[in-house]
Order: structure tokens, then sequence, then C-alpha cells
């Protein structure tokens, strides 16, 4: 066997031993909780996650008695924001939804006033 193959099957092994531990012990490490925010930018997200990540999102704000919120979801054609604003649309958590003054995003962002009254699963 090739010794770069040899090294590569070694730091492979080595790192599949650090793994099964970190998996086997009582120190396994615990998800971080990130804070929630009043705003939310979906640069990083894939389109198809968005309907799911803003229900999940709002419920989270509401939990968290956060009601007005800013959804960044840049400017671009504005394919986005139609579809971030259909999705609004249809949300019962979603009191009302405008276009963020220039100082907050301008057309690149939208505003939302999320329901106080709502009840969520979890309430």
């Amino acid at each position: 066997m090739e010794k770069p193959v040899k090294l590569a099957l070694y730091h492979c092994a080595i790192f599949c031993y650090f793994i099964y531990s970190i998996m086997t012990t009582d120190n396994a490490m615990e998800p971080v909780k990130i804070p929630i925010e009043d705003v939310l930018d979906l640069h990083t997200f894939r389109p198809q996650d968005i309907p799911d990540l803003l229900e999940d999102y709002f419920t989270e704000c509401l939990g968290a008695g956060i009601y007005s919120v800013r959804i960044i979801h840049g400017k671009g054609k504005g394919v986005q924001k139609r579809r971030v604003q259909g999705i609004l649309k249809n949300n019962p958590m979603v009191i009302s939804f405008s276009d963020a003054p220039p100082e907050a995003g301008g057309w690149g962002a939208t505003l939302v006033e999320l329901d106080q009254n709502f009840k969520t699963g979890g309430a």
C-alpha cells in the first residue's frame, strides 16, 4: 500500500475513533440553543426550507414575546420577496406585513407584525 494511502486510512481511523468516543461518553455535546431575535436573514437558507423555517421562527418569536420582526429576503429580482409575502398572507400568526423603510433594508426586507393572542401548540 502506498504511504499516502496508509496515512489517509490512519487519519480516518483516528477521526472515526474520536467520533465514537464522543458518541459513547457522558460528555457528549449538547445542542447549542441560539437566542431568538427580531430579525431573520434568509440568505443562508435554501428556498425550499423557508416555509417551515418561517413557521418555526414565528412560533419561537411568539413564545419569546417578540411580536414585531424583520425578515431579510434580499432585493434581487423580487422572487424571494414575493414568495415570502405569499407565505405571510396565509399564516394565521401574521397580523400584517409591509416593506421595511430604507434604513431597515427597504424592499429587501419585510416587516411583520405577529398576533400576540395567537395560541401556539406549546401554549
